[in-house]
Parts: C-alpha cells; structure tokens; sequence
C-alpha cells in the first residue's frame, strides 16, 4: 500500500513538472526591441515647510506632466523560460503650470497681483528591469510584468515665475526666470533700475526681468537641484503581435531638491503610460 502511494506521488511530480515546462517551451525566448511613446503624469512628493504648505510649494514648482520618447532591448537570460533583463533609454520633457490672482494693499492702495509659474526639465532616463514575458496565441500575445530600477540625468531646467499688475493706471511685468541647476547669483539690476526710474521721473517700465540660478543665496540658500537621480521601476507591458501598451511607475530613492534651510525638499514619481511597436 505505501508502495503504491509513494509510486504514485512521485508519478504526479513528474506529470506536474513536465506539464509546466511543457508550458513554458511553448513560449518564445527569442529577444525583443520596442520603440515607444510615453505619457507621464509627475508627482512631486512635498515635505511640509514650516513657512508654508505642500500647496504652497506645488504652487511655487508645478511640475504636473511629462512625456518620453525612448528604447528597449529585452535580453533573455534563462534558455528554457522567457526570463529577460530589459534596458534602454528615453528622452523626457516634463512641464507644468500655475496662475493665480491675489489682492495686495500697498500706502492704503489695494493692488491686484496676477501670479503665474512654469517648469521645463529635459532629462535622459536608463532603465534596467528584470522581467517575465508570458506569451499565448502561438506568441501572438503577451503579458510582461517588469521590476527594476531607473537612473535620470537632469540635462537643463527653467523656471519661470511672472507678476503682472497695474501701478498708477499702468501695466508692469516682473519676470523671474530661473536655472533650476545653477548656482548663479540673481541678477537685479533691471529691478534696481526700476525702482530708481520710478523715483526719478515717475515713468514705469512693463517689462523687468530677473535671471540666475534657482541655487543662488536669494533663492535657495546656496542648494542646486540634483542632476542625476536614481529609483524603482515596475508595471507591465502588453502585446498583440507588434502592437504595444504599457503601464508602470517609477520613483526616486533621492531627493530631486533637498535646500534644507530653504525648507524645499521633494522627491519625483511619475507613471508611465506608454504606446508603441515591439519587433
């Protein structure tokens, strides 16, 4: 009796582990590339100030979108099971907006400020993933979940912050246009200038611009923005013959801004929503 049953667990583990690797033997092995087009929706996670709120710092940096034009190889690294390491590489542009409108009383004149903020960053993304292509359909179709991790180079950055108001029946534009990887020190002459023109003849330029770096002293205390950030990647990738979808998201381990006596430290995540052709 023993002998019969242990002949006959010992038949169904083999049964079960040929009927697996039958599965899998039917699924391709065979390397993939993909072209594709990513839309990103960015969160910036906030650490509260103690001069303001989150609000206020989304306010001040709206970053909000982004897309990705990018490449993958999918490299198998298992004969026998559809085991792959992906990487490759994507170009990104991430952006966004705010404008708001507040009232300001200045020598008992109420003055009403129009506030408005934009980012662009150009960055370069490698990601490296570990993932397992589960193909059906003679390999017509396949579903490929993907864990791994994602290095960023931030390339350049803007932004720029506008006041508009209008001062004694005229209209005046304050510009802050900000290099978000530099140190330089603003530059305030325009300001300077404005201010010694309205003392002098009363007349109001509608234009006054103030450049430099985000990491000069005025700003934030001397704290650039970091270039190169490292993450984890997952999601998954769909496939019908060359056809591609993909949804994932990725996050920072370090801070994307970290200007600790300014109080602004934030890291990016951001999902990925991607279409395109694997061959």
């Amino acid at each position: 009796m023993k002998r019969s049953c242990l002949i006959f667990l010992l038949s169904l583990m083999l049964t079960t582990g040929v009927s697996a690797q039958s599965v899998f033997d039917k699924m391709t092995t065979k390397g993939y590339n993909r072209i594709y087009l990513e839309y990103n929706p960015v969160n910036v996670s906030w650490e509260d100030p103690d001069w303001g709120t989150k609000l206020d710092l989304k306010r001040q940096f709206p970053i909000k979108n982004g897309f990705s034009l990018g490449y993958l190889r999918g490299s198998n690294i298992v004969k026998s099971l559809p085991l792959y390491v992906e990487y490759g590489a994507n170009v990104q542009y991430i952006f966004g907006s705010y404008k708001d409108k507040e009232y300001s009383w200045v020598d008992g004149v109420e003055l009403e400020l129009k506030t408005k903020a934009r980012v662009d960053l150009f960055s370069i993304n490698v990601p490296v993933n570990i993932a397992f292509r589960f193909s059906f359909a003679d390999n017509k179709l396949s579903v490929t979940p993907y864990a791994g991790l994602n290095f960023r180079f931030n390339v350049a950055g803007s932004l720029r912050q506008i006041v508009e108001s209008e001062i004694a029946g005229e209209d005046m534009k304050i510009t802050n246009k900000l290099k978000l990887f530099s140190d330089d020190e603003l530059d305030y002459s325009e300001y300077n200038d404005l201010l010694e023109d309205i003392y002098a003849t009363g007349e109001i330029p509608d234009n006054i611009k103030i450049v430099g770096g985000i990491g000069s002293e005025d700003y934030l205390d001397g704290e650039t923005m970091k270039r190169i950030q490292a993450g984890f990647n997952f999601g998954v990738a769909f496939n019908y013959k060359a056809f591609h979808l993909g949804v994932g998201y990725t996050a920072d381990f370090n801070k994307f801004v970290n200007a600790e006596e300014a109080e602004i430290i934030g890291r990016l995540g951001m999902t990925k929503l991607s279409i395109g052709v694997t061959f």
